[in-house]
């Protein structure tokens, strides 16, 4: 009656990190989520795994264009750059010649961290992913040669279908 439209059912959700991670991030790793904020439109995320290999996974309820949101800050990430990702179906996205490609796996690059002795990092992104129904979105990190890196609490992952 008062002019605003409720959208009740349609999927959107968001998690973060509520601990602090030390690990090896120079190959690709899963982010280590473990706490879902809220979810609506279904059951769409799912925290899976124990401890500090925890991680998120988005399923896509309906075929339809998603907006995802990416933060991951990150400490003593000093190598020479630093990377987040959404894989799709736990997979690296194609090139036009049909090989997987770092580049074009929604792909968020820094390098801000070359130089620094123990420095802090945010990185984060943001990507609109055209989804079939069932298809999974996991953010993964990747760092160049940093052995021991920290990723923050607070670091968010989030997304809502756009239509």
């Amino acid at each position: 009656s008062s002019g605003r439209i409720l959208q009740p059912a349609k999927p959107v959700f968001a998690c973060h990190m509520d601990r602090e991670v030390t690990a090896d991030f120079s190959s690709f790793v899963t982010v280590p989520f473990n706490a879902i904020e809220f979810q609506q439109g279904g059951t769409n995320l799912a925290i899976s795994g124990s401890g500090d290999t925890t991680g998120a996974t988005f399923t896509a309820p309906i075929t339809g264009a998603y907006q995802f949101n990416l933060v991951v800050n990150i400490y003593s990430a000093d190598a020479s750059w630093n990377s987040i990702y959404l894989f799709i179906d736990n997979a690296q996205v194609n090139d036009k010649n049909g090989a997987a490609s770092h580049n074009m796996t929604y792909r968020t690059l820094d390098n801000s961290g070359q130089g620094l002795t123990n420095g802090y990092q945010s990185l984060g992104g943001s990507h609109v992913i055209s989804l079939n129904a069932n298809q999974t979105v996991k953010p993964r990190i990747l760092t160049s040669a940093e052995a021991s890196s920290q990723i923050q609490m607070g670091s968010r992952f989030s997304g809502f279908l756009i239509g």
